[in-house]
């Protein structure tokens, strides 16, 4: 089921572990890859994630691989840049059922969930839900999207920042909260846009 709301789970990546750093930024963040599999040596596998890459440069020893960490998001150009995809919200009263779908029409595994009178940002609606679905409660998609998130674990509050966000500030609080989007809000806590951990590693490849 999955399977069905995202490309990425259709296809498996793999590097060797003689791959340079640089390449597998690339190739990861290019092709917004989530999760890979490295070959070793001895032919033992291990997987690789976008978070374990970020942990990696945010490590003392390796920031000089963020030089550009102290910038803003938008003296970076990373709000809505041109060629970026669709820019999409759910207000929360639309049912899980429509947030997925629409998670699989745009190829976006995750989008926030906004008010639909304030259109404020109050949580975020994951790919990653489904997997709290089986026979038992599949009727659950068919709920407002803050009801099915209180029903499968907790109506969490969203991870946003402002345009005026440092990369570093960034990349900090979604490994803190183990997120892998930002939601760029203004000064009312509306949606202005999403920054990933591969937008960001594209800068350092």
């Amino acid at each position: 089921m999955f399977g069905q709301t995202h490309d990425e789970t259709k296809k498996l990546w793999c590097f060797e572990e003689s791959t340079k750093l640089s390449e597998v930024t690339h190739t990861m963040s290019a092709n917004h890859i989530h999760y890979a599999i490295v070959e070793a040596e001895d032919h033992s596998f291990r997987l690789l994630s976008q978070y374990d890459l970020v942990q990696f440069l945010l490590a003392s020893e390796n920031k000089e691989e963020l030089k550009f960490a102290q910038k803003s998001l938008q003296e970076l150009g990373l709000i809505n840049p041109a060629g970026s995809p669709v820019r999409v919200s759910v207000e929360s009263t639309q049912t899980a059922l429509y947030a997925f779908r629409l998670m699989e029409l745009t190829s976006h595994s995750s989008v926030p969930l906004v008010d639909p009178n304030t259109k404020g940002v109050i949580s975020t609606m994951s790919a990653s839900h489904l997997r709290e679905i089986d026979t038992e409660n599949l009727d659950l998609v068919m709920k407002p999207a803050t009801r099915f998130l209180e029903s499968i674990h907790a109506l969490e509050p969203p991870v946003t920042c402002r345009e005026s966000a440092t990369v570093i500030e960034v990349l900090e609080k979604l490994v803190a909260n183990n997120h892998r989007h930002m939601w760029v809000v203004d000064e009312k806590f509306q949606f202005v846009a999403s920054v990933s951990f591969s937008d960001i590693l594209k800068l350092v490849a």
